[in-house]
């Protein structure tokens, strides 16, 4: 991976407000941040359809 792969953007997401309320609390609880918890989701969501390795 470069290091321009590596590079973070801002992306902006539409979700219902009581969801992000629910997920922040979430996020707090195991001691992570919503930003580094979304990331890890889509990059396990990239590896099982095979567009990136594990």
């Amino acid at each position: 991976m470069s290091d321009k792969d590596k590079e973070l953007v801002q992306v902006r997401i539409s979700i219902p407000e009581h969801y992000r309320r629910l997920f922040k609390a979430l996020c707090t609880e195991q001691d992570t941040d919503m930003s580094k918890k979304i990331a890890e989701y889509i990059r396990e969501e990239l590896v099982k359809a095979g567009k990136i390795t594990g």
